[in-house]
């Protein structure tokens, strides 16, 4: 059977897909993976065999819709493991509200694998004909989290780094790589600014989050210059620019802005201290129990507050050396540490479990007409062919002047790929998968 993943942000969904992979490969399979809109063009031109279309998001307008008929149209089958958004919100409610999330969609997929007890609770009261298709099967990224042996540490990792206080920012309207205007035109593709309420939610939110980012980065100069004997390692988001970051601590010798297309997870591992607001990572933290400080403004209007919930909440810089001294001097954070652990309980299942060998029973179960059917080398030559071509089409239509076309693709670094899946296998006692580099954003691992 052939699994195809499509990948967005590989910072923060490829050390999942890897552990799939591996244990799919285990049963016999094939994990393809590729950046969505490769995986549509190679579909359009009949390169891809049918599979199994693992897709990231429970929302599918009016677009997405199209593309999914095609597939099912063709004999793929279609899962849903939802990456992250509904593990942010406190209300589940406006979660499926902001994302576009409706009983009546169209709903194609075999099977969704949700994080935890609550989105499955919850998704099966909104679905109700087809509650059977939702499974708590747990998070692949969180089965990460929890597991550090399964952490990949590349050799640079805190070279030349005294302890360290990990900030990691989440401000990707105000401090990213596309403006908040470009952000708008995708959630109105995505149909979630279907009222004026939800458009004048979104641009409130972005005001929010400027004041947030300011008050961190406040709050990262005091910390700087009242902990001397402290690193500050600070994390942006991997839709942020870590230069713009740069630009405002570079002067500041005991401050190191790192880069943000890896994996977080080891620098949160090896931290003495998480500092957020509003981001995964407070989760992240919490599940490798790593001390954590909320700080800043709560986020009103995104309404994605679980995140600000977890650790020691602080809104001030003068209390925040209190907290830090509570945590590094005093160490009386055990308390605090069982508290955030209550609030994730029912939104992430965080039991030792094998998710990655769930989801792929169950894709097994439902889609055993695809179990013999494999990818073939000249597949992949086909592939490589394809986006050469598209790629130097792209170029020469963005010269003159055609607008709309993204010529960006993430750069994976196949070395660091190959030495997580070692490390993965070994750990899992499982045989080391083949790698197949198809495109520098792409590969099959068999």
């Amino acid at each position: 059977m052939i699994i195809y993943i499509p990948l967005e942000i590989p910072a923060r969904e490829l050390s999942g897909y890897l552990l799939f992979s591996v244990i799919a490969v285990s049963q016999g399979h094939q994990v393809f993976i590729a950046p969505g809109n490769d995986l549509w063009m190679y579909k359009r031109l009949n390169l891809l065999k049918k599979g199994c279309y693992l897709l990231k998001n429970m929302n599918v307008p009016s677009l997405s819709e199209k593309v999914y008929r095609g597939f099912l149209k063709d004999g793929f089958d279609l899962y849903c493991h939802e990456q992250e958004p509904s593990i942010l919100w406190n209300n589940f409610e406006r979660y499926l509200d902001a994302s576009n999330i409706k009983k009546n969609q169209t709903l194609p997929f075999k099977g969704v694998f949700c994080w935890g007890e609550r989105d499955t609770l919850e998704f099966k009261k909104l679905f109700k004909s087809k509650e059977e298709i939702f499974t708590n099967t747990g998070s692949l990224r969180a089965e990460v989290w929890q597991d550090p042996s399964l952490i990949f540490k590349n050799k640079n990792f805190k070279k030349n780094l005294r302890p360290y206080i990990l900030v990691v920012t989440n401000f990707g309207h105000f401090m990213g790589n596309k403006h908040w205007s470009e952000m708008s035109i995708v959630k109105r593709s995505l149909e979630q600014f279907a009222s004026h309420e939800q458009e004048k939610v979104f641009i409130h939110s972005v005001q929010e989050q400027i004041s947030i980012a300011c008050n961190l980065i406040l709050a990262v100069k005091h910390i700087a210059n009242n902990w001397p004997k402290y690193d500050l390692v600070i994390r942006p988001h991997p839709t942020e620019s870590p230069e713009y970051y740069d630009n405002i601590f570079r002067h500041y010798k005991n401050i190191r802005v790192i880069g943000n297309s890896d994996s977080i997870s080891p620098w949160i591992s090896d931290a003495s201290v998480v500092i957020q607001n509003g981001c995964t990572s407070a989760i992240e933290a919490v599940m490798q129990r790593t001390p954590l400080i909320s700080y800043g403004p709560d986020r009103v209007f995104s309404n994605q507050n679980i995140p600000n919930m977890l650790g020691i909440r602080v809104k001030s810089i003068e209390k925040i050396n209190d907290s830090l001294k509570s945590i590094i001097n005093d160490k009386c954070y055990e308390s605090i540490q069982v508290k955030s652990e209550a609030i994730i309980k029912p939104i992430i299942s965080i039991k030792k479990s094998n998710s990655a060998l769930t989801m792929v029973r169950i894709i097994e179960k439902n889609s055993s007409n695809l179990r013999f059917i494999k990818i073939k080398y000249r597949n992949l030559l086909g592939a490589r062919l394809a986006k050469a071509i598209k790629s130097n089409i792209d170029v020469v239509r963005k010269k003159f002047g055609a607008k709309g076309i993204d010529i960006s693709q993430p750069n994976i670094d196949i070395a660091t790929v190959r030495r997580e899946m070692e490390l993965m296998s070994k750990m899992l006692e499982l045989p080391m998968p083949r790698l197949t580099h198809v495109t520098k954003s792409s590969f099959l691992i068999s």
